[in-house]
């Protein structure tokens, strides 16, 4: 006897076959007169829509800073009785570095369930991760929302670089017989723009030796890698002359971009803090070096004639000339001229006495 409701247009439908009986003519009669309807099986029993899972890609933060670490759990909602799952999981060699993965719960989630987990680079190689775990002997199916599994990495992209974590199409959810709809969704991740504070407590006095101006600072909080240290040059732009990875720099004749220090001169410097490859602000010093004569251009300690042949043959150059000596440019403006010879005029004669 059927137990479908009659009265509801959508459970009728047209016969498939008959069951042998004949109209007056002979012909076949399309239908099962006396007996069940051909296609009550169909309307009664027809399957429901398999629920759709979700599988998606958790970071544990999606700005990670370079040289930390970071986590992704793959969370499954929505599934119904799984028992094995297998996922190949792609990542930016260039982003990250991965260090393994962990075996989530769902699936041994039931009381006297054993699963067998494996996880591993593919072919050794870093890039992708072959990543699967199926339940064994008998037991019920999961269902419900979990984590499978959660893979750990370290960051090492430079500042401010990006990339996707994704998942390979060759990824499943299955239950004991054949695979699950699942739908995936992958994450990305972007390395975060560290803020570095600059340096503090900044000092310029004169070196140890003379003809030496010394730099010092205190680190700014949370650190730095390096320090990179600027001096303005007779042209007004500020160029590197030394990099350290302690907080002080002594700057003297022949450091690169600078030159002899020319004595009474205030040499403007800056000091950046640089942590990641990130760079803080720059903090200002100046400083000047008062152990000898303006004017002593072959540092004989006096200002003699020997001064004036000097300047006499560089007269009249600038920066651009490759036999530029930027001692003899004692009013530090790029070019050797006139008012070079006023100092060597003002200090005529004069010896240093310490």
């Amino acid at each position: 006897v059927s137990t479908v409701n009659g009265d509801i247009a959508s459970n009728w439908a047209s016969a498939t076959h008959g069951n042998g009986a004949l109209d007056r003519n002979g012909n076949e009669i399309l239908g099962t007169p006396g007996a069940e309807n051909s296609v009550h099986n169909e309307l009664a029993t027809a399957p429901t829509a398999q629920q759709e899972a979700h599988v998606s890609l958790n970071a544990s933060t999606a700005t990670p800073e370079q040289g930390t670490h970071v986590s992704i759990s793959v969370n499954a909602s929505s599934v119904q009785n799984i028992y094995s799952y297998g996922f190949d999981i792609s990542y930016d060699t260039t982003l990250l570095t991965y260090i393994g993965a962990t075996q989530g719960t769902m699936l041994s989630a039931p009381a006297g369930v054993t699963t067998s987990f494996q996880s591993g680079l593919e072919n050794g190689v870093p890039g992708k991760i072959i990543v699967a775990e199926a339940t064994l002997g008998g037991g019920s199916g999961v269902s419900g929302d979990g984590t499978l599994f959660t893979l750990d990495f370290n960051v090492i992209g430079a500042p401010g670089s990006a990339a996707s974590v994704a998942i390979g199409t060759s990824s499943f959810l299955a239950d004991k017989n054949n695979d699950l709809l699942a739908q995936f969704t992958n994450t990305s991740l972007s390395v975060a723009l560290t803020i570095v504070q600059p340096v503090q407590n900044i000092l310029g006095q004169e070196g140890q030796d003379r003809y030496t101006i010394a730099l010092s600072w205190s680190a700014p909080s949370g650190g730095a890698d390096q320090y990179k240290v600027l001096r303005k040059t007779a042209q007004g732009a500020f160029v590197e002359i030394g990099t350290t990875s302690t907080t002080s720099f002594v700057d003297k004749d022949g450091v690169a971009n600078g030159g002899s220090l020319i004595p009474y001169h205030a040499y403007d410097y800056r000091i950046v803090a640089i942590k990641n490859g990130v760079e803080s602000i720059a903090v200002d010093i100046s400083q000047q070096e008062t152990r000898g004569i303006k004017g002593d251009n072959n540092r004989s300690e006096r200002v003699d004639g020997r001064d004036l042949q000097l300047l006499a043959g560089h007269f009249g150059e600038t920066l651009s000339a490759g036999t530029f000596d930027p001692l003899i440019d004692t009013t530090y403006d790029g070019i050797i001229d006139g008012s070079d010879l006023i100092d060597i005029g003002a200090q005529w004669g004069l010896t240093y006495h310490s």
